[in-house]
């Protein structure tokens, strides 16, 4: 808990913790799934994404040196949440 609370503000109403970011508070509609989730992110939009309301955790091993960055929320409302939806 003490890692990945909020220490720190970061871009587009991110928050950073020890080592891990916290998506922002206000999340995009339809994106509730997403209410606490953290991540770590790496070169070449590597990440490591922790979802504790749909019990998830999701890796993704980018090597997206040379385009434009893809935004971990922009990723996961696109990707993962449309899947979080289809869920049982």
């Amino acid at each position: 808990e003490r890692s990945t609370a909020p220490h720190v503000p970061g871009p587009e109403g991110s928050r950073y913790g020890y080592l891990w970011w916290r998506l922002p508070e206000t999340l995009p509609p339809g994106a509730a799934a997403l209410e606490g989730t953290v991540y770590s992110a790496g070169a070449g939009d590597q990440y490591l994404f922790v979802v504790p309301r749909a019990d998830l955790v999701v890796v993704v091993t980018g090597q997206n040196y040379d385009r434009h960055f893809v935004g971990p929320l922009g990723f996961l409302v696109r990707e993962i949440v449309p899947v979080l939806k289809d869920l049982p």
